[in-house]
Order: C-alpha cells, then sequence, then structure tokens
C-alpha cells in the first residue's frame, strides 16, 4: 500500500540503524573468534561467540526486535514452515533411498540424483563408478553424512523446488 514521506523515512532510518548494528555485532564476532581461536581449536571454547562480545546488550534488542517485528510475520512463518517441510521431506526421500542395500526401481533415481561429490567420503578412487557402487561402499552412517550434505549445500529455493518436484507437488519443467 501506499506509505506518506514520513514513514516511509522512519522504516527506512530503522532498516538502515538495523543494518549498520548487525554490520558492527558481525565485526565484533570476528574478533572474538580471532581472540579464540585457540581455545577454539583445542575444543576448549564451549559457548556461542556472540556470548563474548563487548554490545551484548546491543545484540539482545536487535534479536527481540528481529524477533517480534520481522520473523513472527505470517509470510516469514509460512515460508519457514514450507522450508521445514521441505528439508524432511527431502530426508525421508533420500534416507529410504540410500539406506537399503536393495533399491528398487525410485530409490535408484532418487540415487542418482544425489551428485557424487557429495558421496565421496573416503581416499578411493571411485571416479567411474556408479552412484550405486559408491552408495555400495559406504557405512550406513557415511550414507546419511552423505545425504546431509547434499541436502545442506541446497539454496532454500532449489531445495524447495527439488522437494516439490520429487513429491510430485510440481512436475518438472522442460
Amino acid at each position: 500500500g501506499f506509505k506518506d514521506d514520513d514513514t516511509y523515512d522512519n522504516e527506512l532510518r530503522l532498516a538502515r540503524y538495523r543494518s549498520a548494528t548487525i554490520s558492527t555485532l558481525v565485526n565484533q564476532v570476528i574478533d572474538v573468534f580471532k581472540d579464540s581461536i585457540g581455545e577454539i581449536e583445542s575444543f576448549n571454547y564451549d559457548k556461542s561467540l556472540i556470548a563474548d562480545i563487548t554490545d551484548n546488550g546491543l545484540y539482545k534488542e536487535i534479536k527481540k526486535y528481529s524477533y517480534s517485528r520481522i520473523y513472527s510475520a505470517t509470510k516469514v512463518m509460512e515460508i519457514e514452515s514450507a522450508g521445514f517441510t521441505a528439508i524432511k521431506g527431502l530426508l525421508d526421500i533420500f534416507a529410504a533411498s540410500i539406506l537399503t542395500d536393495a533399491p528398487n526401481r525410485y530409490e535408484v533415481m532418487n540415487r542418482n540424483i544425489i551428485p557424487q561429490s557429495c558421496l565421496q567420503r573416503r581416499e578411493k578412487n571411485h571416479k567411474r563408478a556408479s552412484n550405486d557402487e559408491i552408495i555400495n561402499d559406504l557405512s550406513k552412517y557415511e550414507r546419511i553424512l552423505s545425504i546431509t550434505d547434499f541436502i545442506s549445500g541446497m539454496t532454500d529455493r532449489y531445495l524447495v523446488e527439488l522437494y516439490q518436484r520429487l513429491s510430485g507437488i510440481r512436475l518438472p519443467e522442460y
């Protein structure tokens, strides 16, 4: 809808302030990371990096504002819910396909969607092997790691589109 100039100016100022504040917080987290690298590498750093920033109160205010004004908006919650559904759906589809030692035709098709780069877990040479041959050489744990690597590397848009295509919600476009 139409907004008057004052409302637009206030929203623009607030967005710029929020952006500048987040930038400040990111730089402080980088400093904490640099200062704590020894503890992190020796597994002795057991808290969030943001817990040690100098402007922790500033972080809490930004977080409170973001959750009350941005992340609780209906459209944002719908998108987040769709994302969770798509992640669970793809995990279900690919887990069933990759964990079986006797895949059916559908499971073989799903196995072939997984890039070989996500299936490479060892120092073995699988350059000319099929996905099935590589998968059969993996432990159950390595198979699950392969799926989580694959799914976690997806963009949000690709994740939702792939889930829709594999679950039959939307047909692939050619």
